[in-house]
């Protein structure tokens, strides 16, 4: 796992599935913050990790360091790498927050942040470099079908 690059991907590519279960897991978890890790190798999403929100809160969330550890691990005997960061805001607002940029550690990693709109979730990536965000397709593409879907601002989860 290569976490000392220092660009991450230009967009990310996730299958129907991988995109349902960041789905399932945020709509389940609310009203507090999901948080998940997500890995692949490129710009190809190949598994999505939903981790424990420690904080237990609507507004922020800090990943269990041991499971974060411990799917690192994952991530790396699989030959992967960590490709984005997710997590939610029930309540909003629809993109990064002021703690969010503050607390991006990772600026290999896309920051993917769901949020609700109306009566379905939607998500937007940004990959952070010094506090600064700069916006992320997010290609949602059935391995099995030609099909494709983009957004760079929100993607319905239907």
């Amino acid at each position: 796992m290569d976490l000392l690059r220092e660009k991450g991907p230009s967009f990310l590519q996730l299958s129907p599935r991988l995109w349902g279960q960041m789905v399932a897991d945020v709509s389940g978890r609310a009203p507090q913050e999901a948080c998940g890790l997500v890995a692949g190798k490129g710009n190809s999403c190949l598994a999505v990790y939903p981790l424990t929100n420690l904080l237990h809160s609507p507004t922020q969330y800090r990943i269990d360091p041991q499971e974060q550890f411990e799917t690192f691990q994952l991530i790396e005997d699989n030959g992967w790498d960590l490709l984005a960061i997710y997590h939610s805001h029930p309540l909003g607002p629809p993109g990064l927050s002021t703690r969010d940029l503050a607390e991006a550690f990772y600026p290999q990693a896309v920051y993917l942040v769901w949020y609700h709109s109306g009566d379905e979730w939607n998500c937007k990536g940004f990959l952070i470099q010094h506090h600064e965000p700069e916006e992320v397709a997010l290609l949602i593409k059935d391995d099995n079908s030609s099909q494709e879907s983009s957004s760079s601002s929100s993607t319905s989860s239907s």
